[in-house]
C-alpha cells in the first residue's frame, strides 16, 4: 500500500539528526500500526500543549519519576500497547541526580520493551532532554550527559534509544531553565516522530494527515490525575508492587499467604510472587518460590534490608558502622539522591560518603559528617571555600552575591577582588 510520507524535520534539523540513524536501523517494521504513546512527565505536559494531541496518545503526571512509571504510567497504557504501537518513554529528569535510579529505570523498562514486543510493539527511550545551566535547580547538564551516557548500554536490544539530547544542545530556549518554549517543543515533538519513523513505525494511516501533511487530531485529555488521552484510565487496584514472576507450583487464582511444610509462600494470582512485592501496605522480598527472604538482600545489582518478620526497610539504615539510605522502593541507594532538600553520595556498596568527593561529571563537594552536600562558605582544614547551590566547589573568579572572589584551582580562596569579606562557617 502506498503510504502518504510525513515530513516533520525542521530545516536545519535533519543534518543534526543523522546520527540517531544508525541506532534506528535495526528496527523492525510493523504494518497495521495503532499509534504512538508517549508517557512523561512535566515536559510532556507542556509538549502536549504547544503541538496539540496530534494523533498520539498522552500520559503523564507532573513531578513524578521511576515509581510513578512503575504504579501508574506503565499501568496506565499498557492495555492499549498492541501490534504496531510506539511507546516512546520520556521520564527521567526528575531522578536525574538520583544517579542510583539509571539500573532501576533501565531493568524496568527492558522488561516492559521485552512484553510489549511480544505484542508487536517497540519500545522507545528518549535521551533525558538539555536544561538551561545559567539558572539554578537541581538538574544540570553534567548530570543529565552521565545519566544518558550510563542509561544507553543498559538498555536492551528491545528498546529503541533517541539521542534528542545531542540533536538540540546547541539550539534550544527555555522559561525557567528547565521547561521550554513551544518552539523548542514542536522541534523536540519532530525529532521524536521522525525517530519513531526512521525506526520503521508508521503510526498514521493516510487518513491521519490534514491536507499540509501534520497529523489529524484525533483524542481528547482525560480529566485525570496526571492525564491520559486516548484510553480509559485503570482500576485503582490494577497494580500493586514492582515485579513477579511465574513458576511451575501454582494455586489457580489464589492471592495470598499459603502455610506449606516448611515456608510460606505469598501467591498473587495462582502464581508465588518474585521481588519487591508490597503486601498489607509493607514491603517484602520474595525468593523464587515465594518465600520472605530476611537480613541483606543482593539481586540483580539491587540490595535491600528486610527484618526478621520480612519486612523491608525504607529511609534510613545503620549496621552500626555505615549509614545507608533506601528509597521508597526498599532499594539502598548508589550515586547521588536528594533527601529533605539536602543532596547526599552513597558509594558503589551503598555507604553514605562524607568528607571530600570529586565527580567526574559534576565536580568536587565536601560532604559533612551526616553526608550532606555543604553549599555556601566554609573554612576546611584552615582554608575558605565556596560551594555553589547544588554543594559543587568553585575555582576561578567567580561574582558571589555584592563580591567578586578569587578561588584557586584546589578550590581555597585566594583573595577578595571586590566587596565584603565573607561570612564563613566550620565544616562540621
Amino acid at each position: 500500500m502506498v503510504r502518504k510520507q510525513i515530513m516533520l524535520i525542521r530545516a536545519g534539523v535533519l543534518s543534526a539528526f543523522l546520527f540517531l540513524i544508525a541506532a534506528l536501523s535495526a528496527a523492525p517494521v510493523c504494518a497495521d500500526p495503532q499509534g504512538i504513546i508517549i508517557l512523561g512527565d512535566s515536559r510532556a505536559e507542556e509538549m502536549h500543549m504547544f503541538v496539540g494531541d496530534a494523533g498520539v496518545g498522552w500520559c503523564y503526571k507532573v513531578g513524578m519519576g521511576y515509581l510513578w512509571m512503575m504504579s501508574e504510567g506503565f499501568p496506565t497504557i499498557d492495555g492499549d500497547v498492541g501490534a504496531g504501537t510506539a511507546v516512546v518513554i520520556t521520564l527521567g529528569v526528575n531522578d536525574v541526580v538520583d544517579q542510583f535510579r539509571i539500573p532501576q529505570y533501565a531493568a524496568a523498562i527492558n522488561a516492559k520493551a521485552a512484553e510489549w514486543r511480544a505484542r508487536g510493539a517497540q519500545t522507545f527511550y528518549v535521551s533525558i532532554t538539555p536544561v538551561d545551566d545559567a539558572l539554578d535547580h537541581y538538574e544540570h547538564n553534567s548530570d543529565i550527559v552521565y545519566w544518558n551516557n550510563t542509561i544507553q548500554p543498559l538498555l536492551s536490544q528491545d528498546v529503541v534509544y533517541l539521542d534528542i539530547y545531542s540533536a538540540i544542545i546547541g539550539n534550544f530556549s527555555t522559561v525557567d531553565g528547565l521547561h521550554y518554549t513551544g518552539p523548542t517543543y514542536e522541534r523536540i515533538f519532530d525529532l521524536i516522530i521522525s525517530g519513531v519513523e526512521s525506526a520503521g513505525y508508521y503510526p498514521y494511516s493516510e487518513d491521519d494527515y490534514e491536507d499540509d501533511g501534520m497529523p489529524r487530531t484525533t483524542m481528547t485529555v482525560a480529566e485525570t490525575e496526571g492525564a491520559w488521552s486516548g484510553a480509559e484510565m485503570p482500576a485503582d487496584d490494577a497494580v500493586s508492587g514492582i515485579s513477579g514472576t511465574e513458576s511451575e507450583e501454582e494455586v489457580p487464582g489464589y492471592t495470598g499467604w499459603q502455610a506449606l511444610a516448611d515456608k510460606t509462600i505469598y501467591y498473587v494470582d495462582g502464581v508465588p510472587a518474585s521481588g519487591l512485592i508490597t503486601v498489607d501496605g509493607e514491603l517484602h522480598f520474595f525468593d523464587d518460590d515465594g518465600s520472605v527472604m530476611t537480613g541483606w538482600i543482593h539481586r540483580d545489582g539491587m540490595t535491600c534490608v528486610a527484618d526478621e518478620e520480612g519486612i523491608v526497610h525504607t529511609g534510613w539504615i545503620s549496621d552500626g558502622h555505615y549509614w545507608y539510605y533506601a528509597d521508597e522502593s526498599g532499594i539502598l541507594v548508589k550515586g547521588w539522591f536528594r533527601k529533605d532538600g539536602k543532596r547526599y553520595h552513597a558509594d558503589e556498596s551503598c555507604i553514605i560518603e562524607s568528607g571530600w568527593v570529586t565527580d567526574p561529571n559534576a565536580g568536587t563537594f565536601y560532604l559533612a559528617s551526616d553526608g550532606h552536600a555543604l553549599s555556601g562558605w566554609y573554612e576546611i582544614e584552615g582554608k575558605t571555600y565556596y560551594f555553589d547551590s547544588i554543594g559543587c566547589m568553585v575555582t576561578g573568579q567567580k561574582a558571589i552575591g555584592d563580591g567578586e572572589y578569587l578561588f584557586a584551582d584546589s578550590g581555597e580562596l585566594v583573595r577578595t577582588v571586590s566587596g565584603p569579606a565573607p561570612e564563613v562557617l566550620k565544616a562540621e
